[in-house]
């Protein structure tokens, strides 16, 4: 447990991996937005008047983007907590969750063995890197561990 203080109802935490290694989260009830270091340490309030409910919550760049469930709107705020928030789309249809995609933010570090396993129809991750070819019903794996045959039936 990093903190277990003054938090009413927390609704969503992001972690900045790539710049300055902080955890951020929502609070809906405090109407805040709050950052500290990977150790619990340097807590700070980054957004706290104007942010009514806030609910969802994604980091990108030097920003911190969620939603606001009352007036259905996407805003902003430099993630440094200097600034104002801003608002980005007003009016959405039914915000429930902000998630950024970029590529350069997806984890390019994890290896994946089934991505060269080969098998002929699924392939499912076992620990420690490992991998397992499993076969449909009715159909079983031959010998080299990767593709499946169906079962041969005699009918007496």
């Amino acid at each position: 447990i990093l903190i277990d203080t003054d938090m009413v109802h927390p609704t969503d935490l992001v972690i900045d991996f790539y710049q300055n290694y902080r955890v951020y989260w929502t609070d809906e009830k405090k109407e805040s937005i709050e950052s500290m270091n990977y150790d619990g340490t340097d807590r700070i309030v980054i957004a706290h008047i104007g942010i009514h409910a806030p609910h969802s919550l994604d980091i990108f760049g030097s920003h911190l983007y969620w939603i606001n469930r009352e007036n259905r709107s996407l805003y902003t705020i430099e993630k440094f907590g200097r600034g104002i928030s801003t608002l980005v789309i007003d009016k959405l249809e039914l915000p429930l969750f902000v998630r950024i995609y970029y590529p350069l933010k997806q984890i390019q570090s994890v290896s994946n063995p089934c991505a060269t396993a080969n098998c002929s129809h699924l392939c499912v991750l076992k620990p420690l890197n490992q991998y397992e070819c499993l076969c449909p019903f009715n159909t079983t794996i031959q010998e080299d561990s990767r593709t499946c045959n169906a079962r041969m039936y005699m009918i007496i």
